[in-house]
């Protein structure tokens, strides 16, 4: 057995080409880990339609899920491995020192994992980051997980996409929006390491 150094193994490595090719749209980290690839996507604030499935009594008589325009705030959605998480942010733009909220939408647990459901996502890479996020914004969002995340109606965030749809408001009111205390860096650092070493 012949024993070689870190240097050594290292410097071999380094020069294997390696090239990322062209990032689709709206990705803004890449990366790599034992756990397999990761990528961050940064979604603007945008108007999405959104599925709730109708369990607000008699409002909607005969229908089992309410179809409604909202808008929301900018998004992030990171994915490693099966796992993904999505954070809002109260800023117009993407920034690393942003502060972190929850994005006010339910199936989100309290640390920004998503909760799909019986749909599996697909294994995050670069190049399926928005069929991920098209799976999970276009599934009927129901009353799991759905307290904690709006001001306005903290038991149950879907009362203020109601809200909003009613009004056709063009923007997600900012102050409704429930901080999580940490910078955007910190919370794709700490999803990327909690799915890397299981925590």
């Amino acid at each position: 057995m012949i024993a070689v150094s870190p240097a050594s193994v290292r410097a071999a490595f380094s020069r294997i080409p390696v090239d990322s090719g062209w990032l689709p749209n709206n990705v803004v980290r890449w990366g790599h880990s034992t756990c397999g690839e990761y990528a961050v996507l940064w979604l603007p604030p945008q108007c999405y339609r959104l599925a709730l499935v109708n369990d607000f009594g008699e409002r909607f008589p005969g229908q089992k899920v309410v179809d409604v325009a909202v808008s929301l705030p900018g998004m992030v959605f990171v994915g490693h491995g099966h796992t993904y998480h999505v954070w809002g942010l109260r800023q117009l733009g993407f920034a690393l020192t942003a502060e972190v909220c929850h994005a006010p939408l339910p199936n989100v647990h309290s640390d920004g994992s998503i909760c799909f459901g019986s749909n599996h996502p697909p294994i995050a890479s670069t190049h399926t980051m928005m069929a991920a996020w098209q799976m999970f914004i276009a599934s009927p969002f129901n009353g799991h997980l759905a307290n904690g995340k709006s001001s306005a109606y903290p038991a149950d965030v879907r009362g203020r996409l109601l809200w909003l749809a009613d009004r056709r408001a063009r923007r997600y009111p900012r102050k409704d929006l429930q901080t999580i205390q940490c910078t955007l860096n910190d919370a794709v650092e700490r999803a990327i390491q909690r799915t890397e070493y299981g925590r």
